[in-house]
């Protein structure tokens, strides 16, 4: 029997299939995203950035990824006994820093494969994320092709194809792991930080892990609709 909350709905995760990305935003207070904030500028002062050993400096990440809304989403995509991946990073954006071209993740290898697969059709695979300063678009926050998860190479689209994944201090966006995204170009006078972590699938489905209520697929004249 599931005991999470906040399983995503029939039409959660048709959009989810379909576009690659979902975000979601746990119930904390303002204070408690500054406090991870005021301890990601610490860090980053006083031994760089951490990489893998991210959650032992800011414990309080575990809090973010524990919240039943995250869990909730994660569970909805991925099955109740999904993993979380030891590998993370805290993606440090300065001002006027630059921006990235799209890319997605492990073009060139597949480290973090556990079946010798490098890419899964299937969802085996999700990034989340996280946010602990508001994120409009001048602060640089991430940017994604939304449907891009389901091409090997990279698609014939455009910027103004992209779309940034701002949101309030707070903010999860849980993306498919063959997303192609980049970091935006950080505008403002303060440093954007984005906690980014890998979660993977474990077992093969045998039943819906999400809040399944038998709703019809909804159709469309996308060329992409035999995938999803």
């Amino acid at each position: 029997m599931r005991k999470e909350a906040h399983l995503l709905s029939d039409e959660a995760m048709q959009r989810f299939i379909r576009n690659g990305y979902i975000t979601v935003k746990p119930e904390f207070s303002a204070a408690f995203h500054q406090r991870i904030y005021q301890k990601t500028e610490e860090m980053f002062e006083k031994v760089g950035n951490p990489s893998n050993n991210l959650l032992p400096r800011i414990p309080e990440l575990r809090k973010v990824f524990g919240h039943p809304m995250v869990r909730g989403a994660l569970t909805s995509i991925l099955g109740e006994d999904y993993y979380l991946h030891p590998h993370r990073h805290c993606h440090e954006n300065l001002p006027d820093s630059g921006e990235q071209d799209m890319h997605m993740d492990s073009t060139y290898n597949s480290r973090f494969a556990v079946d010798d697969n490098h890419r899964h059709h299937h969802t085996r695979w999700a990034m989340a994320f996280y946010y602990p300063q508001d994120s409009l678009v001048e602060i640089g926050p991430t940017a994604i092709w939304p449907r891009s998860q389901y091409f090997n190479t990279q698609p014939s689209l455009e910027r103004s194809d992209e779309l940034a994944l701002v949101g309030e201090a707070g903010t999860v966006a849980i993306v498919n792991y063959d997303v192609f995204h980049r970091k935006m170009l950080n505008q403002s006078e303060k440093t954007r930080y984005m906690m980014k972590f890998l979660f993977t699938r474990m077992s093969e489905p045998t039943y819906p892990s999400w809040n399944y209520q038998g709703t019809e697929w909804q159709e469309s004249d996308d060329v992409q609709e035999q995938t999803w």
